[in-house]
């Protein structure tokens, strides 16, 4: 029993020390990573050849005057983990200092120690050329064959009674420390060398997610730029083009109504008309191409006022009536009770109110309903135009959000337009603070919202009443 705790208590010796070298091994390729590996495979092999060193020299005792020791195990896991040159170094090293110690022994035993180098550089060579890793398991495969190859060394001493009471003797030691001290060790080291590789993954993800995010920011941070200066060159164009067209529009209107006395023939007057109409129509395109340029490069500001709710709905209504009659649109509304005044500024809101009506309109065939709603929510006002037009599906609801998208139809071709009624609208309510909403379904209409953060406490009143549009 005795015998077998000691036994116990020298694998426990030796096994701590093979784990410790290669999680210190492990350690000092970290730490040299980048130098020249031949630096990194001689260090390996001091480490190694220090650590064999230690194993010859606190050997275990067995019956008979027989030692056994860790030497082949740290040659073994030192070639396999460090390559050849660190096993040859090792192994120098390990015999070096098993001659200076000296006994008859020592001739078998570095013989040991140099057929478990080539073993090692075999084994190595051999899973490479395979292809396939090194495993704790073929680690202690390989231990298995060191002990069985060492169990040689003591069948070849002198005296056939000496050779087998040896064999009887070293035979279990040895067939349990080799290959286990390998396992254990080979362990060590691959789960450290794992550890390692999944922190030098990680390193490098993470740079390559900084370096990603940079790009984006950079990219981000130049499409900012360039839409600033879309939004600053159409801005100033606009600016430039409406100077002459506000003078076109003036004297056209002058002529049209014939200020200073009849113009014959009549066609001259029909002429003038159409050139103040398409002067007209040009303003507000080119109004609305500014008023989000404005926005878009932050120049449009907003002076906020207490506005008539029902005043300022009523001239909405009565600018859009003439285009609802000519389409032979139903155009309706109701206020909340109570909602008597707003604030906001008023030149946005009926900006607002005048895109939402208009795009209605133009997408709601003869006979049709649009309806205007105005009342008050748990944070703000809630502005909502409904039509029982041709409806969207949800890619022409995006499309018809963005600048400048148009949502292609019989109904939208009739009229003329740049596609900004609905962006505009969602801009302006967002430098209220607010917001714009959008629900449709093909062939039952569209709903859009708009919600104002301005609204003033409810009061109590009569019934929502209609606004009629001016006839």
């Amino acid at each position: 029993m005795a015998d077998i705790v000691e036994l116990l208590l020298a694998l426990a010796q030796n096994i701590s020390l093979f784990v410790l070298m290669t999680v210190a091994f492990s350690a000092v390729q970290r730490r040299l990573r980048g130098v020249s590996p031949m630096l990194v495979q001689l260090t390996a092999g001091l480490m190694f050849g220090i650590a064999g060193v230690i194993g010859v020299a606190s050997p275990y005792h067995l019956d008979g005057g027989l030692l056994i020791d860790g030497r082949n195990v740290v040659i073994a896991v030192g070639t396999v983990m460090g390559g050849p040159l660190a096993g040859a170094v090792c192994t120098i090293f390990t015999l070096s200092y098993r001659f200076h110690v000296g006994g008859v022994g020592a001739p078998l035993s570095s013989i040991a120690m140099l057929v478990t180098f080539a073993m090692s550089v075999g084994f190595r060579q051999f899973w490479q050329m395979t292809g396939r890793s090194v495993t704790a398991t073929r680690l202690g495969i390989l231990g298995l064959c060191v002990a069985l190859a060492n169990l040689v060394r003591y069948a070849l001493l002198p005296g056939d009674g000496d050779a087998e009471e040896a064999l009887q003797t070293v035979t279990l030691p040895l067939l349990v420390l080799t290959p286990l001290g390998t396992y254990l060790a080979g362990a060590a080291a691959l789960w450290s060398q794992h550890k390692e590789e999944l922190q030098a993954r990680l390193a490098r993800s993470n740079r390559e997610l900084e370096h990603a995010n940079e790009v984006a920011v950079a990219a981000r941070r130049e499409a900012e730029q360039a839409n600033l200066a879309k939004s600053q060159f159409l801005a100033g164009m606009s600016h430039e083009l409406r100077t002459p067209l506000n003078a076109i529009i003036g004297f056209s209107e002058i002529m049209k109504t014939e200020l200073f006395g009849a113009i014959t023939p009549t066609r001259y007057a029909d002429y003038a008309r159409h050139i103040h109409d398409g002067g007209q129509h040009l303003l507000s395109l080119i109004n609305d191409v500014l008023d989000l340029s404005k926005i878009e490069a932050g120049r449009m500001t907003i002076a906020i006022e207490t506005l008539s709710a029902e005043e300022t709905c009523r001239r909405a209504l009565d600018m859009v009536h003439a285009l609802a009659a000519s389409r032979h649109v139903e155009l309706t509304s109701t206020i909340e009770p109570g909602l008597s005044t707003l604030r906001g500024d008023d030149r946005a809101v009926q900006q607002i109110l005048l895109n939402l009506l208009s795009n209605a309109i133009k997408f709601t065939g003869a006979g049709g309903r649009v309806h205007l709603a105005v009342a008050r929510g748990k944070s703000g006002v809630t502005i909502t135009v409904t039509d029982s037009g041709i409806g969207m599906t949800p890619a022409e609801m995006a499309r018809a959000l963005e600048p400048y998208g148009q949502v292609d139809s019989k109904l939208a071709r009739r009229s003329i337009g740049t596609g900004l009624g609905l962006p505009l609208a969602k801009s302006l309510a967002e430098l209220h603070g607010g917001s714009l909403s959008l629900s449709s379904e093909p062939g039952v209409g569209t709903s859009v919202s708009v919600l104002l953060p301005w609204h003033i406490a409810a009061q109590s009143g009569p019934p929502a009443r209609p606004l009629a549009a001016a006839e």
